[in-house]
């Protein structure tokens, strides 16, 4: 099923900040920062006192309602005298600064979105927020990074007023978005928010997770960024990329992909890779496949200038007194050159014009991997349509009939106006078969 759409979460999933274990420390240091604020002086009892009760505090709603940010450090520093409504504001900037000062942005981040944009796929980020701090203040964090504009939506926990797992703000990301839920990822780091919060919104989750972690029931594993580009890519996109090529000269493309294949070029790329050189994808492939495709335009072009000039060749050596060798520099190479152009040249043109003359019109529709109508990632045990076995059929019948064409076209002068107007007569019985299966739907699929 094609991807139409990517969200992510943004906590240690496009940027690091804290683990679970990191959090005691950081919460320290967000009411240290809040203390700074207001001018409280040090005092270790107070400030053991004000990090118990914030311990305290650290727990969600039980429906997964917001709790603001402004509104519990109100009920936690109240307690040591009333917190001025204008103050709140500073206390929650305050409150935020170490959280933001520990960011890490995965060095993926920013090319993967950029990748997912180019494929024509939306790109979202719905996230919780720290204590239900303010969305403003993460969309500011978002910009800092650049990641506010390589998205195309964003909604955080304090938009709809909801946290993950509850669906509303994967709800409100596809709205925006415009994106059917089926048709969307949900890349995210931990199980109990991204997963449960994922499938529960209809999207397919995936879980950004270490190489030694085990995987999770009910989620795609990726352990890096880029992962997600070969989720929404078709596993043949790079062989598919080549195929234009496939003709006489496949064998030197096959240089160029992951899998070639031909025999040959197999043994090449094994012989080549068992002395640690990989020309999948390079430049060094590019040269190499473009030699062996312009060798044979190479070879056309000069044999005949080679074969006219042997004469000259041995007379120029003999007049000269000259090598062999320098007969060709001096006598033999400047006439060929012109043939090696010409070779060369055509070789490139041969490239080069498909490109610029053929029509072009990629849709992720057309690029997503196509298994005969069925979704290409699914159980390999499910049960075939009977519509294969119809449509097997008439393929069958009709390309065999296609093939008496062959041996009547070679004939054709032979035969004169009976096998003709035969070939009439059978190919009008053919099109009446067609228009009538056509007409009973047995080439719908639906």
């Amino acid at each position: 099923m094609p991807v139409r759409a990517v969200l992510f979460d943004l906590g240690n999933t496009l940027v690091a900040y804290y683990d679970g274990a990191e959090f005691p420390q950081v919460l320290r240091e967000c009411l240290e920062r809040c203390a700074d604020v207001l001018g409280w002086p040090k005092a270790a009892a107070r400030d053991e006192a004000l990090f118990a009760r914030a311990m305290a505090l650290n727990a969600e709603s039980p429906d997964y309602a917001v709790r603001p940010l402004d509104r519990r450090l109100n009920e936690l520093f109240g307690l040591h005298g009333s917190v001025h409504a204008s103050t709140l504001p500073l206390l929650c900037e305050a409150f935020l600064k170490p959280i933001f000062e520990r960011a890490r942005l995965d060095p993926e981040a920013l090319s993967v979105l950029q990748s997912l944009r180019e494929r024509d796929i939306k790109v979202g980020i719905v996230s919780n927020s720290p204590w239900g701090s303010s969305a403003t203040l993460w969309r500011q964090e978002l910009s800092r990074h650049g990641l506010l504009e390589s998205v195309d939506a964003v909604v955080f926990c304090g938009d709809v007023g909801w946290r993950k797992p509850n669906p509303a703000p994967f709800n409100r990301a596809l709205e925006l978005l415009q994106v059917a839920p089926h048709d969307a990822l949900f890349v995210g780091d931990d199980a109990r928010w991204d997963l449960v919060g994922a499938q529960g919104a209809g999207l397919r989750p995936v879980l950004l997770r270490p190489l030694s972690a085990a995987p999770v029931d009910g989620a795609i594993s990726i352990h890096r960024l880029s992962d997600v580009l070969d989720l929404v890519d078709p596993p043949i996109d790079r062989e598919a990329a080549a195929r234009p090529f496939y003709a006489e000269y496949a064998w030197a493309f096959d240089l160029l992909i992951d899998r070639p294949v031909s025999k040959e070029c197999s043994a090449i790329v094994a012989w080549l890779v068992a002395r640690g050189i990989n020309i999948a994808f390079t430049p060094l492939g590019i040269v190499v496949a473009l030699t062996f495709v312009g060798l044979p335009f190479v070879v056309r072009t000069v044999q005949p200038v080679l074969a006219s000039m042997a004469p000259e060749f041995e007379e120029a050596a003999q007049t000269l007194g000259a090598s062999r060798l320098q007969a060709f520099t001096r006598v033999v190479f400047p006439a060929l050159l012109p043939a090696l152009l010409t070779g060369f040249a055509l070789s490139l043109a041969g490239l080069l014009v498909p490109f610029v003359v053929a029509y072009q019109a990629p849709d992720p529709e057309k690029l997503s991997a196509y298994e005969c109508g069925f979704n290409a990632f699914d159980d390999a045990r499910m049960k075939f349509d009977v519509r294969f076995y119809l449509v097997a059929i008439l393929f069958i019948i009709f390309d065999l009939e296609m093939t008496f064409l062959f041996p009547w076209a070679i004939a054709s002068s032979d035969l004169g106006l009976f096998g003709y107007w035969s070939m009439m007569v059978f190919l009008g019985v053919l099109t009446i078969g067609f228009i009538y299966e056509w007409r009973k739907g047995a080439l719908e699929w639906d």
